[in-house]
């Protein structure tokens, strides 16, 4: 394994432990942070934004890395979006299931996937560039 599909492999190890922190806690403890969140998108947007378009963006901005690291140590675009679409319906369950302050939606799986598949878009493009095709599309 290369250095870099290494350093990959312990980034996505620690991005998983932060994903499974900020999905499977309580809301109410996230409460502080959304609040930023909001009052930082809207202030930026000159109040365009508002907490439902920062949920959609935060859904898609959660799963980019994921997608970007996991093409990186896999190398096979649509197994990671297969990972992607496993994972992030095994959190919008288990929010639905089992953390009734929370709201298990398909609409985020939905997103969650989309910011994988920009995550996977950009590994994939740079490590075309760089490697010149090392890389396969396929599952196998």
């Amino acid at each position: 394994m290369s250095r870099i599909r290494a350093a990959a492999s312990i980034a996505l190890a620690i991005y998983l432990g932060l994903l499974a922190r900020v999905t499977l806690w309580p809301e109410s403890s996230q409460r502080p942070v959304w609040h930023r969140l909001n009052a930082g998108s809207k202030a930026v947007s000159s109040g365009q934004i508002d907490h439902r378009d920062t949920e959609v963006l935060a859904n898609i901005a959660l799963f980019v890395p994921f997608g970007v690291l996991a093409v990186v140590v896999l190398r096979r675009v649509l197994i990671a979006l297969a990972i992607a679409v496993a994972l992030s319906a095994a959190i919008e369950l288990t929010q639905h299931w089992w953390l009734p302050t929370r709201d298990g939606t398909v609409q985020d799986v939905a997103l969650n996937v989309l910011g994988a598949a920009i995550g996977c878009a950009l590994a994939w493009g740079s490590m075309r560039l760089v490697r010149g095709g090392c890389l396969r599309i396929g599952l196998g």
